[in-house]
This record gives structure tokens, sequence and C-alpha cells, in this order.
């Protein structure tokens, strides 16, 4: 997997129940890969999975201000329920 970051990275230390441990090791054998190398991807998974859906919310919003400035498509009846639209678009954060 490709980091954009530089080559130093921190060290950490986990404590997994036993059972868990057990899993993780039969995984990374199966993918023929490293322990630390199977956690920075799920890490990275994760992580990259959370931006997105906060992105998405966040686009949502701006759709939402782009509408009730009238750019692009928006309500026709924008004119007299601005508030409504706007009140909506407070509700997303």
């Amino acid at each position: 997997m490709n980091y954009p970051e530089p080559v130093t990275q921190s060290r950490t230390q986990l404590y997994l129940p036993a059972s868990l441990y057990k899993k993780l090791k039969d995984k990374v054998k199966e993918e023929n890969i490293s322990l630390a190398e199977f956690i920075r991807r799920l890490l990275a998974k994760e992580l990259e999975y959370e931006k997105l859906a906060n992105t998405k919310e966040k686009d949502k919003a701006w759709e939402i201000f782009l509408k009730a400035a009238g750019i692009g498509k928006g309500p026709k009846n924008l004119a007299h329920k601005h508030d409504k639209y706007f009140d909506a678009g407070a509700k997303i954060k």
C-alpha cells in the first residue's frame, strides 16, 4: 500500500484478546503480510471511509446552500419560502 507520508513512522502497542490475536495472525499469514502492515491497512481504510462520509455531509450542505442562493437547479418557490430552505440547511452540520 502506498502512503503519501514520509517513511518515518510512530511505534505503538496494542493489547488484544488472545482469540482476536490468533485470528489476526492467521489472516496475515494467509495474506502473506506483516501484522503491522495489516493493521496499517485496516486503519487507513477506516479513516478514508470516515473522511468520505464527512465529505458527503459537507457536499449535501453545500448543495442546499447553492440551491438556496439560486445557483444551479434550485426550487422554483425559493423567493416565497426562503426561510424554510435556509432552516433545512442550518440543520446539516
